[in-house]
């Protein structure tokens, strides 16, 4: 847990001190919530914001998991949209918008990743939220599935092995699922509202597209 613990690893000087970095980062979060917060309440925002579901009840990430909101409790593509939204939104209203701005606004986004374990979902998140910042950037229009499969490529130069990882494989699965089939749902959904005809829709393409894998893995449909 030390930097010099960090150093007998094998590691070279300058990745010690940014895996120390991180790792300092990570615990004085944790202690904030600790401080400021009851010990069940602490638990849940850092299994949330951190992905540390290591102190939830069990009780109460069964009940999470059994109504189908577990992914809340990890760090996902939205934890990563919202920040981004957020820092977006209030760079625009006080600075001029740059390639300074994107740089820095990825630099942001990058670190809480890191500080968050570099998890499959964040990682496929932040590559799509650069390659679409790029495009926007360079007056480029969007596109998707190019931009799905070089964050998933990029995901797999860093860590091959992640092609077996659950979380890697539900991530990727989601968001495709979101891709191809949220359009077609929506529009078997206009009797609902606008807002809550699209926010069905995308919830519902994920649950079906990841439905086998969670099946299979967890044993239950939820």
């Amino acid at each position: 847990g030390s930097l010099g613990d960090l150093k007998v690893l094998g590691l070279s000087p300058r990745a010690s001190s940014w895996q120390g970095f991180v790792f300092s980062a990570r615990e004085k979060i944790k202690d904030i919530f600790d401080t400021a917060l009851p010990a069940r309440e602490s638990s849940l925002l850092q299994a949330i914001f951190l992905g540390e579901r290591g102190a939830v009840e069990d009780g109460l990430a069964l009940a999470f998991q059994r109504s189908g909101l577990a992914h809340m409790m990890a760090v996902s593509g939205l934890h990563i949209g919202l920040l981004a939204a957020l820092l977006w939104g209030l760079w625009r209203r006080f600075f001029r918008e740059s390639w300074g701005t994107f740089v820095f606004m990825l630099g942001l986004v990058f670190l809480y990743v890191a500080v968050t374990g570099m998890r499959p979902a964040s990682l496929r998140a932040f590559f799509m939220l650069a390659m679409s910042m790029a495009a926007l950037q360079l007056n480029r229009q969007k596109d998707l599935p190019i931009a799905i499969a070089l964050a998933a490529l990029a995901t797999l130069i860093y860590q091959p092995l992640l092609l077996f990882d659950l979380g890697f494989q539900l991530s990727y699965v989601a968001t495709i699922s979101i891709i191809v089939l949220a359009g077609p749902l929506s529009q078997r959904l206009a009797i609902l509202p606008p807002y809550l005809k699209e926010l069905v829709a995308v919830s519902l393409a994920a649950q079906l597209g990841t439905l086998p894998l969670t099946a299979y893995h967890f044993n239950q449909l939820s």
